[in-house]
């Protein structure tokens, strides 16, 4: 939550620094001495006495006009500052501000910064422990070679007191600073980290104690209870050091303190044990009222309560003697009445792990934590663990995969809780920097009055394993962290589900197995790994069927030949089944099932040891894939057999495999340093789409995503592809007829084996008749009439002399020649220097001086186009006569460095902007293999009015363009930055229009209602600072309540209005925590937002925006950047409707004869434009996949009051109706999802110039298509 070293104005230091420290170096807790950090000779003092710096702040309280002029009669820097100061210090530590606002104008603008710093800081102080860290003070770690006189002299140039100091076990001081009226803790943070003497410094943060929860508490006693015993396997841990030579371990408990004469724990408690949270520990034997909380006391017993002596519970590393473990008791908590628990200041935590290692602790546990980063907490950790301590701590309870602290930390044990059944505990905190995983649900442990509870949180599962740490040590005890990390990731017990959805790296820990491992143990072990190897084993086995279909062209041996292009099809009655004989049993895992089509509406996966009594292990219903894959619980078996329910004609099946272990493999290795290898894509599949052309598709999901995979695809053996980040690709092959595709997945450099699918390609567009294909055989030879696909022309072709006999040559492509997969040629004066090459940058040498014709053509299915031709005048000198073609380079030093960085865009290459007729401009650009692995887009502006945003290479038609010259610029956008562009003037053609504004005309269109609609609806949030901050605070109609977001700049807050309405108007009020930059946006799914204003300031305001009206539900603010270090923090939302009761409602068919765009085409005859012909025996058909979508122009933005779509018989039964006005960011104003097809009318009431169709899931295999799409409207 809180950054180390986060420079923010309004600070003062005593001599001005250029430079700061960066984050890493405090982080890993190096003494940095650099050359711009401020040593103690170079701190300067002011030469103001003392004196007139106490008559300066008498004077402030006193006239504040008069106090501000004797400020600015100082023109030296450090003295300006000391005088501010001591004048703004009276203020606030007096808190009478009766003079403040006349010293604030009256003092000069030297000041700014230091009176920002004093708002700040008071509004910090004002939110109290609602800030989760101690406002006011920070804890600094200075060198040990300082001495006190050199921190006070620190702490004097920023205006802060020592308030207490200690030295550490290592001898570095660790000092708690109460800082300026006049800084925010980062503020201080910042100001004192740029001294050579400090080595860390940091806000004193508030960590929590995690798992509260206590369940039944009962004073039985029995052992039975504890059933983590048995699941983690401690008893055979126990035998295994009662018969090795091991040494009593001192482990540290930092928590709320322990019932030190419990009769169950007193024996195991060592003396030492103490109080820390005052100046100087107290130990708690002495305490006048010793610490007795239930948290501390289950803690300590889940590690060392005794065993054998006939009382309630035994600690995990009790043993049979308990001669294993000794508890150090240290209270680091403080109760907070107002929040009714206990809670840890960083302070605290530091004192009592130096308390421990003063003591000689081996094994710190801490069952605590929060989501605040402390640099100086992470210095003591590392400390510690450089001298060998191991500390153990709780992953936490938000089921977050958010970095947590300080389990987190990278020298720490984080423990993630599970189940009884070895589960992911669904309150637990998981993600890839967890560390082991341990039983945290229902533990039986002691609690205070000598009782026992049972209870259940991450507290629970961490001193499981801070047990297991402390055992390994007795028999080893010169393992250190990384030891214990490794030892335990490779000795683990699997986890019930294999969490891959929580990325959990390592199982649950094995007691038995971390201590027979820690015995001998060095850095170049290795572990032994038993694994068993899955193959199909149904591949050429045995299948029986209840019947079967023209069993002569279709076997049943084409179910397990391992060939997905060839079928066997069951009879149509019900009941039908087939039915594999694996010959042997084996250990089963996973049974995927590959089909053409289920007419069946369900059907269900059995096995069998003996053919006669048999177990369900998966059922599935009917479905538009071509395959499904059941991952299952080991079963062994012999028999598998698929049987269809209901159903009432043929099911045609490809493929049965069964993956079943062959045998046991033994290796050894060291899992914690092993990659992660990819896993196999899902449902990969291939279609014939285009001549020549497939579609190659395959699913992803989160956790792919996450991990960064990327994906491989080959055509007949050969790589087409590589690291793609997509699931999809249109790829071309050499002849028709089948071919294999596959689709291979790529992870920390590794490929997977990849899955295969076989298709068939024609060499003509696929078939569009509206019935089925046949389901026989596929087709031997071509259709007799083929019709082959010519190549659409260049466009946005541009060239230029770029040097001395060199030309650059560049043209555009738009989704429809992407998608025809067509190449180009390029002549230099008739001669061919380019052949069949890919749209890009081409640059060209040794060319003739003088005037040179370049033309480009198209090539497409052996047919060339006649190509656009350009004539440049190239520089240089006459070239020697060779009958060699001139030479071509991709990349040029003229062009753009191909080498590609993160953080700064290509620039845009090959521009061109030409006026194509009146009021209209056409723009494009090129793009060459750098673009288009950087994966930049690109903004197009006019007269630098941005018209479209993040796009990506194409060819754009803007229109309603004022004519005259016209500037039109394009720039490229990478990682949030954007380039500087290329710009061209453009003379445009036409007549003047009338500039498009947002002002609303209230008398002839609508007006707005003066009625918050939004008062008193439902209000979401990403995140809310308190339950006094709460969301719904913005709906209540109060000024005087709030909410208040987490403290990072990517929160939002929306308001569902209940239904959808007309918005014109939107009103947000500031608290002081205002955002710099943010998004006001609407939906109505609340899933697909639009932006309707990008606002923002340097200072908080209030706002009252109002636009064009827009239908929606949900009303957002999505904050981009804050205005200060707080969350974002709204008073109140309205929202406003438009009402139209002067508007004539001329409503009439405004879409016939407009353009129109669509994803694909099936052909020429079914072509996109046919949905606006006003003919319903003509119709557009798309590609035969789910995402394809259709869009209407309207030419200019209209009112639209409904869309009517006529269905042909391939219909969608689920689609979207989504509305644009600029073609490129969509509203969805409604989903359909039980289409059925015929005549659909979907309500609209928008304005608009596009409304488009967007298919989800279509009825048929086939593409969508429609015979109309009207749109209504004036």
């Amino acid at each position: 939550m809180r950054k180390f070293f986060k420079r923010t104005t309004g600070i003062v230091l005593a001599c001005a620094m250029s430079i700061s420290l960066c984050n890493a170096n405090i982080t890993k807790s190096t003494k940095v001495k650099a050359d711009n950090k401020t040593v103690f000779d170079e701190i300067v003092k002011t030469s103001i006495s003392e004196n007139k710096l106490e008559r300066i702040a008498e004077t402030a309280l006193e006239d504040g006009e008069k106090a501000a002029n004797l400020v600015n009669c100082y023109d030296d820097a450090v003295d300006y500052d000391e005088a501010l100061n001591y004048a703004l210090t009276s203020y606030y530590e007096t808190e009478d501000f009766d003079q403040l606002d006349e010293f604030e104008k009256t003092v000069d603008s030297r000041s700014e910064d230091v009176i920002a710093g004093y708002k700040k800081a008071a509004k910090e102080r004002a939110k109290g422990d609602a800030n989760g860290y101690e406002a006011g003070k920070v804890i600094a770690m200075f060198d040990k070679d300082a001495t006190e006189e050199e921190i006070d002299a620190v702490c004097e140039a920023q205006h802060g007191e020592v308030e207490s100091i200690y030295k550490d076990f290592t001898g570095d001081y660790v000092a708690t600073i109460s800082i300026s009226l006049g800084q925010t803790v980062d503020m201080a943070t910042e100001a004192y980290g740029d001294y050579s003497i400090t080595e860390a410094v940091d806000s004193n943060n508030y960590y929590d104690v995690v798992g509260e929860s206590v369940l039944n508490a009962t004073n039985d006693t029995d052992l039975s209870k504890q059933y983590y015993l048995d699941n983690i396997h401690v008893k055979e841990a126990w035998d295994y050091v009662s018969t090795h030579t091991h040494n009593k371990v001192l482990v540290g408990v930092i928590d709320t303190g322990v019932q030190i004469d419990h009769p169950d724990l007193k024996n195991s408690i060592s003396p030492n044990s103490a109080d820390i949270t005052g100046n100087s520990p107290v130990l708690l034997k002495d305490c006048a009222v010793p610490a007795k909380t239930w948290h501390g006391t289950g803690v300590a017993s889940l590690i060392a309560a005794e065993a054998n002596n006939n009382r309630q519970v035994a600690g995990v590393a009790s043993c049979y003697n308990n001669d294993v473990v000794e508890i150090l008791a240290v209270q680091a908590s403080t109760y907070y009445e107002s929040y009714k628990q206990y809670r840890f200041s960083v302070e605290n935590l530091n004192r009592a792990m130096d308390y421990c290692a003063k003591q000689g602790v081996k094994v710190i546990n801490m069952s605590l934590g929060g989501f605040s980063y402390d640099s100086v907490q992470e210095a003591t950790i590392n400390k510690l663990t450089e001298a060998g301590i191991i500390i153990v701590c709780a992953a936490g309870n938000e089921s977050s995969d958010e970095i947590y602290y300080p389990s987190d930390f990278e020298k720490t044990i984080s423990v993630v809780a599970t189940t009884q059944g070895n589960y992911i505990a669904g309150f637990s905190n998981f993600g890839k920097q967890k560390n082991i995983c341990a039983p945290g649900m229902d533990i039986y442990m002691l609690t205070t009055n000598s009782g026992a509870v049972y209870g259940e949180g991450t507290s629970m599962a961490s001193p499981i394993v801070a047990a297991v740490t402390a055992m390994m040590c007795s028999i080893n005890s010169d393992l250190n962290y990384f030891d214990v990390k490794r030892i335990m990731a490779n000795t683990a017990s699997d986890l019930a589900n294999e969490s891959i959805s929580k990325a959990v790296p390592y199982g649950v820990v094995n007691a038995a197995k971390c201590i027979e491992y820690a015995v001998g143990y060095t850095p170049e072990t290795l572990f032994k790994f038993e694994e068993a190897t899955y193959q199909n084993v149904a591949r050429g086995k045995n299948v029986t069927a209840s019947s079967v279909f023209n069993a002569d062209g279709f076997p049943l041996t084409n179910l397990v030949d391992g060939n997905t292009s060839t079928k066997c099809i069951t009879e149509s009655s019900s009941g039908q089944y087939v039915k594999v004989d694996l010959g042997q049993e084996y250990d089963i895992d996973k049974i995927n099932l590959y089909y053409e089509r289920f007419s069946t509406t369900a059907y269900r996966i059995l096995v069998s040891k003996d053919d006669e009594n048999w177990t369900e292990i998966a059922s599935g219903e009917k479905a538009a894939q071509s395959s499904k894959s059941f991952e299952i619980e080991k079963q062994k078996a012999r028999y598998v057999k698929v049987e269809f329910i209901d159903n009432d004609t043929y099911v045609i099946l490809t493929e049965l495999e069964v993956y079943g272990d062959v045998e046991s493999k033994i290796e050894y290795k060291d899992i914690l340093n092993e990659k992660e290898k990819p896993l196999e894509v899902i449902d990969m599949r291939a279609a014939w789409i285009f001549p020549n052309s497939a579609n190659v598709s395959w699913t992803t999901d989160a956790n792919r995503a996450l991990k960064n995979y990327t994906y491989n695809v080959y055509v007949d053996g050969q790589l087409v592809q590589s690291g793609m980040t997509v699931n999809h690709l249109i790829v071309s092959v050499s002849r028709p007829g089948y071919h294999t595709f596959k689709v291979t997945s790529n992870l920390n450099g590794m490929e997977s084996e990849g899955k295969i699918y076989n298709a068939y390609v024609g060499s003509s567009m696929p078939p569009t008749t509206t019935e089925a294909p046949t389901t026989t055989n596929a087709p031997t030879e071509e259709p007799t009439t083929i019709v082959e696909e010519t190549p659409l022309e260049v466009i946005g072709m541009n060239v230029s002399c770029t040097a001395d006999n060199t030309i650059g040559v560049v043209w555009g492509q738009d989704a429809d020649r992407i998608n025809s997969g067509c190449k180009y040629n390029v002549y230099v004066n008739g001669t061919k220097v380019l052949s069949e090459v890919i749209c890009n940058y081409y640059t060209i040498n040794n060319i003739e001086a003088g005037n040179v014709q370049v033309k480009v053509t198209a090539v497409l299915n052996g047919i060339e186009s006649a190509g656009v031709t350009q004539t440049v005048n190239v520089t240089g000198s006459v070239v020697e006569t060779t009958t060699e073609a001139p030479t071509t380079n991709e990349t040029t030093t003229e062009a753009p460095t191909t080498t590609i960085t993160e953080e700064e865009p290509l620039e845009v290459i090959g521009m061109n902007a030409t006026c194509t007729k009146d009021n209209t401009i056409e723009v494009v650009w090129g793009q060459d293999t750098d673009r288009i692995n950087s994966g930049c887009k690109y903004n197009v502006y006019i007269n630098d009015v941005k018209k479209y945003n993040e796009v990506v290479c194409a060819r754009y038609t803007i229109e309603n363009i004022n004519a005259g010259s016209v500037t039109v610029k394009v720039t490229a956008v990478l990682n949030g930055k954007e380039s500087a562009g290329v710009v061209q003037t453009v003379q445009v053609s036409g007549t003047a229009i009338e500039p498009v504004t947002t002002e609303i005309s209230t008398e002839s269109q609508y007006t707005i209602s003066d009625i918050n609609i939004a008062r008193d609806k439902n209000v979401y949030s990403s995140s809310n600072e308190s339950d006094e901050l709460m969301a719904g605070n913005v709906t209540d109609g109060s000024m005087s309540t709030r909410w208040s977001s987490a403290w990072t700049d990517n929160e939002w807050i929306y308001v569902d209005l209940g239904e959808s309405y007309d918005i014109a108007k939107v009103k947000l009020f500031w608290e002081g925590a205002f955002a710099t930059n943010f998004k006001l946006q609407v939906s109505n799914d609340a899933e697909n937002w639009t932006d309707v204003a990008v606002l923002g300031d340097t200072y908080c305001k209030d706002y009252d925006v109002e636009f064009a009206p827009v239908n929606a539900r949900y009303v957002k603010m999505q904050g981009v950047n804050r205005g200060t270090e707080y969350g974002y923090s709204l008073f109140e939302i309205e929202v406003y409707a438009a009402e139209y009761e002067n508007i004539s409602p001329n409503v009439q068919l405004i879409s016939n004869g407009k353009n129109v765009v669509a994803s694909s085409s099936e052909g020429d005859d079914l072509s996109a434009d046919k949905v606006v012909d006003g003919d319903t025996s003509t119709r557009w058909s798309s590609a035969w996949t789910d995402n394809e979508w259709i869009y209407v122009d309207l030419g200019s933005e209209k009112y639209v009051s409904s869309a009517e779509f006529i269905w042909e018989d391939a219909y969608a039964s689920q689609y979207s109706v989504q509305v644009s006005s600029d073609g490129v960011h969509w509203t969805t104003v409604d989903t359909v999802n039980n289409g059925n097809g015929g005549t659909e009318k979907i309500n609209i009431n928008a304005n608009a110039r596009y409304v488009k169709m967007q298919g989800i899931k279509r009825n048929t295999e086939y593409g969508y298509s429609l015979y109309e799409m009207n749109v209504y409207g004036y």
